[in-house]
Protein backbone atom coordinates (compact mmCIF):
# COMPACT_ATOMS: atom_id res chain seq x y z
CA UNK A 1 0.00 0.00 0.00
CA UNK A 2 1.60 3.37 -0.93
CA UNK A 3 1.24 6.35 1.43
CA UNK A 4 -1.55 7.95 -0.01
CA UNK A 5 -3.88 5.12 0.08
CA UNK A 6 -3.20 4.59 3.67
CA UNK A 7 -3.87 8.27 3.71
CA UNK A 8 -7.12 7.61 1.93
CA UNK A 9 -8.04 4.64 4.45
CA UNK A 10 -7.61 6.40 7.52
CA UNK A 11 -9.48 9.74 6.48
CA UNK A 12 -12.30 7.58 5.00
CA UNK A 13 -11.78 4.66 7.49
CA UNK A 14 -11.44 6.60 11.06
CA UNK A 15 -15.05 8.60 11.05
CA UNK A 16 -17.19 5.50 10.05
CA UNK A 17 -14.87 2.90 12.70
CA UNK A 18 -16.62 5.88 15.03
CA UNK A 19 -19.91 5.57 13.97
CA UNK A 20 -19.65 2.19 13.87
CA UNK A 21 -18.43 2.11 17.63
CA UNK A 22 -21.08 4.48 17.91
CA UNK A 23 -24.13 1.37 17.45
CA UNK A 24 -22.27 -1.20 19.15
CA UNK A 25 -21.49 1.14 22.25
CA UNK A 26 -24.72 2.90 21.93
CA UNK A 27 -23.00 6.00 22.86
CA UNK A 28 -24.23 9.30 20.69
CA UNK A 29 -20.96 11.14 21.52
CA UNK A 30 -19.11 8.77 19.80
CA UNK A 31 -20.53 9.59 16.93
CA UNK A 32 -19.77 13.36 17.31
CA UNK A 33 -16.43 11.95 17.26
CA UNK A 34 -16.35 10.69 14.06
CA UNK A 35 -18.11 13.54 12.60
CA UNK A 36 -15.13 16.05 14.14
CA UNK A 37 -12.64 13.40 12.93
CA UNK A 38 -14.19 13.74 9.21
CA UNK A 39 -14.47 17.55 9.46
CA UNK A 40 -10.51 17.60 10.15
CA UNK A 41 -9.43 15.34 7.97
CA UNK A 42 -11.11 17.92 5.60
CA UNK A 43 -14.09 14.94 4.26
CA UNK A 44 -16.62 17.28 4.87
CA UNK A 45 -18.97 16.25 2.06
CA UNK A 46 -18.44 12.14 4.27
CA UNK A 47 -19.61 14.36 7.38
CA UNK A 48 -23.06 15.71 6.34
CA UNK A 49 -23.37 12.33 4.90
CA UNK A 50 -23.08 10.87 8.15
CA UNK A 51 -24.94 13.14 10.22
CA UNK A 52 -27.74 12.87 7.40
CA UNK A 53 -27.86 9.28 8.13
CA UNK A 54 -27.14 9.34 11.93
CA UNK A 55 -29.98 12.04 12.39
CA UNK A 56 -32.40 9.37 10.79
CA UNK A 57 -31.35 6.21 12.54
CA UNK A 58 -31.30 8.48 15.91
CA UNK A 59 -34.67 10.10 15.34
CA UNK A 60 -35.04 13.26 16.20
CA UNK A 61 -33.81 14.34 20.10
CA UNK A 62 -36.43 14.53 23.46
CA UNK A 63 -36.80 17.37 25.78
CA UNK A 64 -35.53 21.20 25.45
CA UNK A 65 -33.65 19.99 22.33
CA UNK A 66 -36.38 19.12 20.21
CA UNK A 67 -36.49 22.25 18.21
CA UNK A 68 -33.29 20.65 16.56
CA UNK A 69 -34.88 18.19 14.25
CA UNK A 70 -31.10 17.33 12.50
CA UNK A 71 -28.64 17.81 14.96
CA UNK A 72 -25.64 16.06 14.06
CA UNK A 73 -26.32 17.41 10.06
CA UNK A 74 -26.71 20.97 11.69
CA UNK A 75 -23.09 20.57 13.90
CA UNK A 76 -21.26 18.24 10.30
CA UNK A 77 -22.26 21.66 8.44
CA UNK A 78 -21.02 24.15 11.26
CA UNK A 79 -17.99 21.81 11.44
CA UNK A 80 -17.34 22.12 7.51
CA UNK A 81 -17.57 25.98 8.14
CA UNK A 82 -15.42 26.30 10.87
CA UNK A 83 -12.57 24.43 9.24
CA UNK A 84 -12.97 25.96 6.18
CA UNK A 85 -12.60 29.98 7.73
CA UNK A 86 -9.86 28.80 9.77
CA UNK A 87 -8.02 27.23 6.98
CA UNK A 88 -8.42 30.01 4.53
CA UNK A 89 -7.46 32.25 7.31
CA UNK A 90 -4.51 30.57 8.66
CA UNK A 91 -3.18 30.15 5.10
CA UNK A 92 -3.57 33.32 3.66
CA UNK A 93 -4.35 35.87 6.68
CA UNK A 94 -8.01 36.67 6.02
CA UNK A 95 -11.04 35.14 6.20
CA UNK A 96 -12.76 34.10 2.65
CA UNK A 97 -15.96 36.15 1.65
CA UNK A 98 -18.98 33.99 0.07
Amino acid sequence: MTRKSISRLVSIGGPLACVAASFLFSWWPLAAIGIIFAVIVGRWPLAIILGLMLDIIYGAPLGMMHILVFPFTIFAILGALVRTFLASYLRKGSPVTL
